[in-house]
C-alpha cells in the first residue's frame, strides 16, 4: 500500500502522544489516590494488581519523562528516514551521504533548504535540543556543553503555558508536550517546503501512472489524464507547483 509519509507520521505521533498521555495519567492518579502506600507499602499495592514492585527511584517521575522523549524522537527519526525514501525528495536524490557524526534532522535540512524561515527555527532547535537529550538517555551520559548551549538557545515566550524545556534530570510531561508540538511543525515544514523532482517521481510510479491514465490515448482527453495524475500524486506529496502536468501525461503515453 503507498501511503502519504507526513499523514503516516501524524498518526504516528497521535499514537505515541495518546500512549504518553496515558502513562502520565496513570502516574498523577496513583499519586493522587495511592500516594501514602506508595511510601509505605509499594509492594503491596503492586501485589494486588499482579506485579512485583519492591522499590522506586527516587526519580521515577524523571525517568517516565524520559521515555516519553525516547518515544517521540524515534517518531520523528522514522520520518526523516521515510522522507529520505520518498522518491524525488532532496534527501531521496542527493549524492551527499549522511555520516556517523550527524543527525538525520541536520542532514535533512542542510541538503534540503539553502536557508531556514525564522518561523521555524525555534523549533528545530527544540528538536535538536530534545535528540540530544535522548542521546544522554539512552547512552546513560551526563548533560554535555552542546545540550546546554542548545537549551540556551530556546525561546521559550512561543510556548509560555508550559514548564518546558527542562534540563536533562529535570524532565516533565511538559517536555514532551513541547517536543511533539515541534517535531510535527517542522516535519511539516520539511514535507510541504521541500522541491520535489518531478521526473523521478514520476519514474517512481511509472506503472501505476499509466494504468491510471492509459484509457486517455487521445490528445483531446488528456486534461482529464492530467487531473486522474495530479490527484494521484496529491495523495502522496504537497502541492507540486510549476508542473505541466499535461506534459506529463504527454510523456507517459507518447
Amino acid at each position: 500500500m503507498i501511503e502519504n509519509i507526513f499523514s503516516a507520521f501524524k498518526n504516528e505521533l497521535g499514537y505515541v502522544n495518546a500512549t504518553n498521555q496515558y502513562m502520565e495519567l496513570s502516574v498523577r492518579m496513583t499519586e493522587k489516590d495511592h500516594g501514602e502506600i506508595l511510601k509505605n507499602n509499594l509492594q503491596g499495592l503492586a501485589k494486588s494488581v499482579q506485579l512485583n514492585v519492591s522499590a522506586l527511584a527516587e526519580d521515577y517521575m524523571c525517568r517516565i519523562s524520559k521515555s516519553y522523549i525516547v518515544s517521540v524522537n524515534s517518531c520523528f527519526e522514522n520520518f526523516l528516514k521515510s522522507f529520505r525514501h520518498l522518491a524525488g525528495s532532496p534527501t531521496n536524490i542527493t549524492e551527499i551521504e549522511i555520516t556517523s557524526e550527524d543527525d538525520w534532522l541536520e542532514w535533512t535540512l542542510n541538503v534540503a533548504f539553502s536557508s531556514i524561515e525564522n518561523d521555524i527555527k525555534n523549533d528545530i532547535i527544540i528538536c535538536q535540543y530534545y535528540r540530544l537529550v535522548r542521546n544522554c538517555i539512552v547512552h546513560n551520559g551526563a548533560a554535555s556543553a552542546a545540550l546546554k548551549n542548545k537549551y540556551a538557545l530556546i525561546k521559550t515566550t512561543d510556548n509560555s503555558k508550559l514548564n518546558a524545556p527542562n534540563s536533562l534530570d529535570s524532565l516533565t510531561f511538559d517536555d514532551q508536550v513541547l517536543f511533539s508540538r515541534a517535531a510535527y511543525n517542522v516535519a511539516k515544514y520539511i514535507f510541504n517546503k521541500s522541491q520535489y523532482d518531478i521526473n523521478t517521481i514520476v519514474e517512481a510510479y511509472k506503472g501505476n501512472l499509466i494504468d491510471l491514465i492509459k484509457h486517455f490515448q487521445e490528445p483531446s482527453s488528456h486534461s482529464r489524464a492530467a487531473k486522474k495524475m495530479k490527484y494521484f500524486i496529491g495523495l502522496l506529496y504537497p502541492e507540486l507547483t510549476n508542473v505541466n502536468w499535461e506534459q506529463e501525461v504527454h510523456k507517459l503515453l507518447g
